[in-house]
């Protein structure tokens, strides 16, 4: 299965809220973590990681933090992908520079050609497609809707004061004995005393 790693869908959730916010507004770290509700750690390292590969200016300073570099409609999928995954390739022999020797057919496999075909299709469409379509899809206030389904999901555990004879009775400790418990019902007990014949 190809699928990107939680960093990569971590990433576009952070660049999706720089976009929301503004594009030239500055955030900082501790800001985007609360907004996205991801760990700071994390959000620290993926902020680094794009500033790093262009998608986002660092500032320094007191009111330091980032920004996006570019608009959001020149920043593609495709460059958020490559900043944050590496490469876009099918597999590991398509880009020449990810050549490593490590696979036994290499030097004569027939599918290379092939495959670099649809790498190559794939790029181009994740390339057609803008940062700004990808938050124009998101409907407005999806992350409020969310956070809703989850409370109604996992409700609030509410504690209850006992009433008097619940206090009553655990003061008083259960006297029930085992051989009551276990005696089937409309079996009496025997009157201590009692004359044995």
């Amino acid at each position: 299965m190809i699928r990107l790693s939680k960093l990569t869908d971590y990433g576009f959730v952070i660049l999706t809220r720089f976009v929301k916010e503004g594009v030239g507004r500055v955030n900082n770290a501790r800001d985007v973590a609360a907004d996205v509700h991801l760990p700071l750690p994390t959000v620290s390292k993926l902020l680094k990681t794009l500033a790093r590969n262009g998608l986002l200016t660092a500032h320094r300073g007191v009111k330091g933090g980032y920004s996006l570099a570019r608009a959001p409609e020149e920043i593609t999928v495709a460059d958020i992908i490559t900043a944050l995954e590496g490469p876009v390739s099918m597999t590991d022999c398509i880009n020449d520079e990810q050549v490593t020797r490590s696979c036994m057919l290499e030097l004569f496999c027939p599918m290379r050609l092939k495959w670099k075909g649809v790498n190559d299709i794939i790029v181009e469409a994740l390339q057609k497609m803008s940062l700004a379509e990808m938050v124009a899809q998101v409907p407005e206030g999806a992350l409020l809707a969310d956070e809703a389904e989850h409370e109604r999901a996992v409700p609030s555990k509410r504690l209850q004061k006992p009433n008097r004879s619940q206090t009553a009775h655990h003061a008083e400790g259960d006297h029930t004995s085992d051989e009551t418990k276990d005696r089937p019902r409309g079996v009496e007990a025997p009157q201590r005393g009692a004359a044995k014949d």
